[in-house]
């Protein structure tokens, strides 16, 4: 089994990964056979010590995954997501990172919301970053924001959207502190929209 090129994580990936190979568990808790796995499978995907092989990496994941290493059960949602070792199934992703979420992991129930706004699944989106949300996942707070912002999926609430904004760039998220940025030329765009409309409506 080769190797193939790096690729550049999406912001779906950087969340729903899991560990990285520089977070190992401690040198006590490899004697976990599904642990000593998951470890051996970040070591192919960093080429950490190994030449570095994602399908490799994928398959000691899964084996891990398999055993119950909660880790490893997250990081199948974006082996899929990416198609990282293996073929990119989007339905294969979810369904890891539902299991992840059922045992309360926020990076999944994150993740999940994300692809569902990337595929434009607004009301399923809602439900899981509100999860996150509740879960304390700085990442869904504006993600969770845009859909409160642009009426996506639940009633338009821009007040609630910007404290959404503001707990995420409290948080140093820098995507949050680049809309709050950006907020007062949203905010004359949003009226120059509704001045139109209404303008629209004299003239019908």
């Amino acid at each position: 089994m080769g190797t193939r090129s790096r690729r550049k994580p999406t912001s779906v990936a950087r969340q729903g990964r899991g560990r990285t190979a520089a977070a190992r568990y401690s040198a006590s808790s490899t004697a976990d056979p599904a642990v000593s796995l998951y470890n051996r499978s970040l070591e192919f995907l960093e080429g950490d010590g190994v030449s570095r092989d994602e399908e490799m990496a994928f398959k000691l994941n899964a084996e891990a995954a398999q055993l119950g290493e909660q880790d490893a059960v997250l990081a199948m949602g974006w082996f899929y997501n990416l198609g990282v070792g293996v073929a990119k199934d989007d339905a294969e992703s979810r369904r890891w990172y539902r299991q992840a979420a059922r045992h309360g992991d926020s990076k999944a129930m994150f993740s999940l919301g994300a692809m569902a706004f990337e595929h434009e699944e607004f009301e399923e989106a809602l439900k899981w970053l509100q999860r996150a949300v509740e879960a304390q996942h700085t990442g869904a707070h504006s993600w969770l924001g845009k859909l409160y912002w642009r009426g996506a999926g639940a009633v338009e609430d821009r007040r609630r959207a910007l404290r959404l904004f503001e707990i995420a760039a409290e948080r140093k998220l820098p995507v949050a502190q680049r809309l709050l940025r950006l907020l007062p030329r949203l905010r004359q765009q949003a009226l120059a929209e509704q001045a139109q409309v209404r303008r629209a409506q004299v003239l019908v």
